[in-house]
């Protein structure tokens, strides 16, 4: 670990990324806010056993990110995200329940 991890996740991620590796899995897949704390340790962990993250971030502001109106830009755990290469996806909140 280091400081890109920390809390109560680190261990949630080590018994499923174990388990996707055993799998024989190469990705790994989750969602969380758009600067989710989650997302952030999720990538971090992924990256560090070989596995490539893909983070689908919910932001009120997807429908416009997806037009080309705006964007996520270069802050906070977005920067982290892509600083380890996750491939970013947005969704509004409402197209997950």
């Amino acid at each position: 670990g280091g400081v890109e991890l920390g809390g109560n996740k680190v261990r949630k991620l080590e018994f499923l990324l174990a388990d996707a590796l055993a799998r024989g899995c190469d990705s790994v897949v989750t969602i969380g806010g758009e600067q989710s704390n989650h997302c952030r340790a999720t990538a971090a962990a992924s990256r560090m056993v070989g596995l490539s993250p893909h983070l689908i971030l919910r932001t009120r502001r997807a429908d416009a990110i997806h037009e080309g109106k705006d964007d996520l830009g270069w802050t906070g755990n977005v920067l982290f995200d892509r600083m380890v290469g996750s491939t970013v996806y947005t969704c509004t909140p409402g197209e997950v329940s």
